[in-house]
């Protein structure tokens, strides 16, 4: 009677929690410690603290390798994260129904894996991440329970960012290059080159503006079938410099990225993306500015409709 009870509750907390819509978010706790926790990031929300679930001492999450430094498997609902420990960083998989930490492995030095993308499967090797070494950069997929993986491709540029999109199981890669500017590959879910191509950014807003840097954290958004990323700008006026980030957006084998009217008040670097998972029209987001915020975007009137204070200090969610 004990182990079924158990199972009851189990099977009951996993529905109460797809149900509630509670998203896996991740935070340091001080210089020592991560936490895993859980949070309803949703237009209804007015909880300003996340619930912690699992703490790992001796660790931090990773925010100086780049962007893009975890992923979340919907599927399996595993989370892998990067997280260093007196300057060593290791790929951290914790489970997220009975929170545990499932593996921890060691990176090598002076290697850094950004872009990490689960492809929603339950298949061994299911995370596809890049690594970085030098001028080196490489499209690699992982088992991340054991920390093998193969290479898939190499690349030269700059990484821009990385977006998956399930349904058609691609890996779509943004990479400014000196010659050739910004780029975008796509992988098939054969692991092969499907095709590459010029991807200029296009709608710069009018001056004062002024372009500085992207786009950033490249994110599907299920509900609209589209990409949507940050672009970084400043303007100046008497003096006195603003720096903010515009939204942009670019649909599956379009050749140009569009910036929209969507303004996030922050650089890219003090952002996260979270897409709505449950055919919602919002885009959320929570930026540090000072303080932590969370920002819900209504996408289908192109306007902010709320800002929510945050006291616990979340650098990733999903």
């Amino acid at each position: 009677m004990k182990l079924n009870f158990t199972l009851l509750f189990c099977v009951f907390y996993y529905f109460l929690n797809v149900s509630m819509g509670l998203n896996v978010v991740v935070w340091n706790q001080g210089s020592n410690s991560v936490v895993i926790g859980e949070y309803d990031i949703s237009f209804n929300t007015n909880a300003t603290k996340a619930t912690p679930r699992l703490t790992i001492d001796n660790f931090v999450y990773d925010t100086e390798s780049g962007y893009q430094t975890s992923s979340y498997n919907y599927v399996t609902r595993q989370l892998t994260f990067m997280a260093s420990s007196n300057g060593d960083v290791s790929f951290i998989t914790v489970d997220c129904v009975q929170w545990r930490v499932v593996s921890t492995h060691s990176v090598e030095t002076g290697m850094k894996w950004v872009g990490l993308q689960y492809d929603q499967t339950s298949n061994a090797n299911n995370l596809l991440a890049v690594g970085i070494s030098n001028a080196n950069m490489a499209v690699c997929r992982f088992n991340p329970t054991q920390g093998t993986f193969t290479v898939i491709y190499k690349l030269k540029g700059t990484l821009q960012g990385t977006a998956f999109i399930k349904n058609t199981q691609e890996l779509y890669i943004f990479i400014s290059q000196p010659t050739n500017g910004l780029q975008i590959y796509i992988f098939n879910s054969k692991d092969t080159l499907e095709r590459s191509y010029p991807a200029p950014l296009v709608n710069y807003p009018l001056y004062p503006a002024q372009y500085l840097s992207g786009p950033y954290i490249p994110t599907y958004i299920p509900t609209y079938g589209s990409i949507l990323s940050l672009v970084n700008f400043k303007s100046n006026n008497r003096g006195d410099t603003t720096l903010f980030s515009y939204f942009a957006s670019i649909s599956p084998g379009e050749n140009k990225i569009s910036i929209t009217n969507l303004m996030q008040l922050s650089l890219s670097d003090k952002v996260t993306i979270v897409a709505d998972q449950n055919g919602l029209q919002y885009l959320y987001s929570i930026y540090n500015d000072g303080g932590y915020s969370l920002m819900v975007y209504d996408l289908s009137i192109n306007d902010m409709v709320k800002q929510q204070y945050l006291e616990t200090p979340i650098l990733a969610a999903f």
